[in-house]
């Protein structure tokens, strides 16, 4: 009678244990569920966010030079139009602190006086990320310039080129845009050339 007792008991715990294990399983399928749900949600949050950012980023890039109103470095007023009187034209962000930069800034000024008249041009542009051209800076930029018997115009980041993130968030010196006529930027390259890479490459574009 004991035994019998005993065996109903063990099937009732078991039956028990059973019931709460399925239970269990019923609420963590629901909480997972629910946390599944939540990250899908959070990710694609995520991924518009990212999607948006790079967007926004892309037309902040696109528009440095379509709509561009700024000065060069002695004063005079410069815009987009500049670009209209060549095919392609090269705008080199450099800074002082740069040896690249200013390394190149000689087969620059060459590649800017044999394309007067063939379709290309270079300009420089100042990279002082909003900040402003100090004094001893614009000492520098135009002992440099001296020294390298160079001429070409040097942009400031003023008016519109003042306020672009594209521009403030540069991470490489020198980067040079390759521009079209009408201010698009067909290319950005990071890093410096010597005369031969930038005459290959503005043959490339002249030849299109």
């Amino acid at each position: 009678m004991k035994n019998k007792t005993l065996s109903i008991a063990t099937l009732l715990l078991t039956g028990a244990l059973l019931f709460a294990g399925c239970g269990q399983t019923g609420n963590t399928t629901g909480n997972t569920s629910s946390t599944t749900a939540g990250q899908e949600t959070a990710t694609t949050e995520q991924t518009d966010s990212t999607a948006q950012t790079a967007s926004d980023s892309t037309a902040s890039t696109n528009d440095i030079f379509t709509n561009m109103d700024t000065t060069d470095i002695d004063g005079n007023k410069m815009d987009s139009s500049i670009f209209a009187k060549n095919k392609v034209t090269l705008v080199n962000v450099w800074n002082v602190g740069c040896t690249p930069c200013v390394n190149e800034i000689p087969d620059l000024d060459k590649i800017n006086s044999e394309y007067k008249d063939k379709g290309a041009a270079v300009y420089g542009l100042y990279g002082d990320l909003g900040m402003g051209i100090s004094d001893d800076e614009m000492a520098q930029i135009k002992d440099i310039m001296s020294n390298a018997n160079a001429s070409y115009t040097q942009l400031r980041m003023d008016g519109t080129l003042a306020t672009n993130e594209s521009l403030l968030n540069i991470m490489a010196y020198p980067t040079t845009y390759v521009v079209g006529s009408d201010g698009t930027i067909l290319d950005t390259i990071e890093g410096s050339k010597d005369y031969e890479g930038w005459k290959a490459l503005i043959d490339s574009y002249l030849a299109e």
